[in-house]
């Protein structure tokens, strides 16, 4: 049984994202922490891996919740800079496609979730959108995914740093755990199964087979991989979704702000890749 689930939930508010924000910062660099930090530039894949490793290792993940005091636990977030090495913590990088990474970004940055828990997000996306671009037809979703890939990396909204700036930051790092999106989609089992053998913890291969089913994009979006909700926070769960809304001019202004990064990570070999379907 998890320890230390009773805590103050996520509200729809800017002051209860700054105080949490707040609050794990302050948390993660305090000395004689224990924490499984999982980190990911947004849509990556990082609440999935951390609702997974919570099971595995019958360890708190306090997801949109405060931080728990005194306790080992799970945190998972979006950081630029964090303390490695330091006490006892454990920093997993996880990594995805920066293309799909925009994709995911734009339903769950326009469109409200059927929780409502993305409302403040999309309103304020929405205006910065429509005050730079004069456009508010988020609905055409090709059409506007040109000028979407130009947002996302000139104006910084949320978070304050790019994908490109992720991944110079962390990519050449040998002292954090890398794992990928992509690996644990097709090789879920395989692939938790190295990062428990990275963590230095005991190995119980039966836990990791139930939580591999457990939190199955099936069992937790109730629909198969590939049917899309554009108002679920999970939307589609496939890999490549990108080449679906891709246009040539996407991929153009994709490759001035972020061809470099996929070359880094290993997603294309050079800068010549283009959408067949476009």
């Amino acid at each position: 049984m998890l320890r230390g689930t009773s805590m103050i939930y996520q509200r729809d508010n800017f002051f209860w994202f700054k105080v949490n924000s707040l609050i794990r910062h302050a948390y993660i660099f305090l000395p004689l922490t224990n924490l499984i930090v999982v980190n990911e530039y947004p849509k990556s894949g990082g609440t999935w891996l951390g609702l997974m490793l919570s099971f595995i290792l019958d360890i708190p993940f306090p997801r949109n919740r405060f931080p728990l005091l005194n306790s080992k636990q799970i945190f998972h977030g979006h950081y630029l800079n964090l303390p490695v090495n330091n006490f006892n913590n454990k920093v997993i990088i996880v990594w995805r496609d920066g293309r799909d990474i925009v994709v995911s970004q734009y339903f769950f940055y326009f469109f409200e979730s059927e929780e409502k828990k993305n409302k403040y997000l999309v309103s304020k996306m929405k205006k910065l959108f429509k005050d730079a671009y004069k456009r508010d037809d988020f609905e055409n979703v090709k059409e506007l995914m040109p000028l979407f890939i130009d947002f996302i990396y000139s104006q910084k909204a949320f978070p304050k740093f790019t994908w490109v700036d992720f991944v110079n930051r962390w990519a050449n790092r040998s002292d954090v755990i890398h794992i990928k999106y992509e690996d644990l989609r097709i090789n879920t089992y395989e692939t938790l199964l190295d990062l428990i053998k990275n963590l230095d913890k005991n190995i119980d291969e039966h836990k990791i087979k139930e939580a591999v089913e457990q939190f199955s994009f099936e069992k937790m979006a109730k629909r198969k991989a590939g049917q899309e909700d554009k108002k679920s926070f999970l939307r589609k769960g496939i890999i490549g979704d990108w080449k679906n809304y891709f246009n040539e001019e996407a991929c153009e202004i994709f490759k001035k702000y972020a061809g470099d990064a996929l070359i880094k990570l290993g997603y294309e070999q050079n800068n010549s890749w283009s959408n067949a379907q476009a």
